[in-house]
């Protein structure tokens, strides 16, 4: 399978509509169902996952099984309503199976940088780099088992890395969706959570539950 991206243009009639549209995908598996945002600029940013090992457009390699993958497109002719795109992007994960959310996975601040948030299976997901801000959890929690954390990254808007972090217990977290408060930086996320026990998902004091 690929992913695809399209353009419409509902003033129009039939296939006049159809301003632009195009596959977006490699030699394997792509899905591009994580989300899109547009940034003041006109930049079209979608994000998915991929088991692809050769992908136009991206910039590094898949570290192996499934990657997230986020896509930039940007307008040849900014302003055209029939302009074509460039396609720029990269693979986020590690060696085992990671995933963008295919909720609400995507969004954007207003300086251009990305926030993305899934599930990851992989001991060696990349974290943030050093000199970069603090990851909140580094590793994945172990319990003998192929389990799966949150994480929840930043890319810069050139899409390299500015922070990552898991966030998990001992079970399986699965991230549904990502929004920051373009006023204060928070990132907020939610999704659900089987860590209750030995292990339990973070929860701070005075928690509602």
């Amino acid at each position: 399978t690929d992913g695809f991206f399209s353009v419409l243009d509902p003033s129009q009639t039939g296939a006049a509509q159809l301003r632009y549209s195009t596959f977006l995908g490699g030699s394997g598996n792509d899905s591009l169902v994580g989300g899109l945002e547009i940034d003041a600029a006109g930049n079209i940013f979608v994000a998915g996952v991929s088991d692809s090992t050769s992908y136009p457009g991206l910039t590094n390699a898949n570290a192996g099984g499934t990657d997230g993958v986020i896509l930039k497109l940007t307008p040849n002719t900014p302003g055209n309503p029939s302009t074509t795109y460039a396609v720029t992007g990269r693979f986020l994960g590690g060696s085992v199976e990671d995933a963008i959310s295919s909720n609400q996975g995507l969004d954007l601040d207003p300086s251009g940088n990305i926030y993305v948030t899934g599930q990851t299976r992989s001991s060696n997901f990349p974290i943030t780099p050093a000199g970069g801000p603090t990851p909140f959890q580094s590793t994945l929690v172990p319990n003998g088992m192929n389990t799966a954390d949150g994480f929840i990254t930043v890319l810069n808007p050139n899409l390299s890395l500015k922070y990552s972090s898991l966030i998990g217990g001992d079970e399986n977290e699965e991230m549904g969706a990502v929004q920051v408060d373009p006023a204060t930086g928070d990132i907020f996320v939610a999704g659900n959570t089987f860590s209750k026990n030995v292990v339990p998902y973070p929860t701070t004091p005075g928690a509602f539950q």
